[in-house]
């Protein structure tokens, strides 16, 4: 894989680089200290596959850089790295096209698991994020069995979103943050196959990406591992 890092503040920039050449040797990491160098960079390489944006920078500030960087390329992951991970700071960058969130104060350890995470396909969120949408999704459920029309919970998920039980399967790998080649092997399908339910599932769902397909599914309720 080929990764850029967005970064204008030399320790952290540097420190996350020797993090990534000591335990994910296989990614070649291009560095850049603001957006004019980031977006030549992606313009003289095509290949790279992820970027990991620090939000907050001196030449930027907010989802302007994350806009931009979309609009140069919409196919890219971008990962927001913040020092700022309140929900509604995840929510917008996930609703800007980011597709994963990775705060800045987290300790050395989790940072380094969740950049297995993104590194290996999947999704990462803070945990405290994840905590209150799936807070969200239990509330959800209980009011579902608390009605006569929607006692049974699978029936409530069959009717109200119309997902057949592969999506279902395919929508909880995703919300594990397992990677579309993850998903494929734990269900013995093929991958093109993961990629078709995945579209059908953001159409359901009304989102655009894997991230916000994973918050929305998890404030709803759906394809938890305790549906009762």
């Amino acid at each position: 894989m080929n990764a850029l890092l967005v970064e204008d503040h030399a320790l952290f920039r540097e420190g996350l680089a020797l993090l990534m050449r000591q335990r994910y040797p296989a990614v070649v990491l291009h560095q850049a200290a603001n957006l004019a160098q980031a977006q030549a960079l992606l313009a003289r390489h095509a290949d790279i596959d992820l970027v990991l944006l620090d939000l907050h920078r001196s030449d930027s500030t907010g989802l302007a850089s994350l806009k931009e960087l979309r609009r140069q390329a919409p196919e890219l992951t971008i990962v927001v790295l913040s020092a700022d991970s309140g929900p509604e700071t995840v929510d917008a960058v996930i609703a800007a096209g980011g597709s994963g969130f990775i705060p800045k104060t987290a300790r050395g350890r989790v940072i380094e698991q969740a950049l297995g995470v993104v590194l290996d396909g999947g999704v990462y969120l803070p945990t405290d994020v994840l905590h209150a949408a799936r807070l969200r999704g239990q509330a959800w459920r209980g009011q579902l069995g608390a009605t006569g029309e929607f006692a049974d919970y699978a029936a409530a998920v069959q009717d109200v979103y119309d997902l057949s039980p592969r999506q279902h399967d395919v929508l909880r790998g995703l919300i594990e943050s397992k990677s579309n080649k993850a998903i494929a092997r734990d269900l013995g399908i093929a991958d093109s196959s993961v990629k078709s339910h995945l579209q059908i599932i953001f159409k359901k769902l009304g989102v655009a990406s894997r991230a916000e397909a994973m918050l929305t599914a998890m404030r709803l309720g759906l394809a938890t591992n305790d549906p009762d």
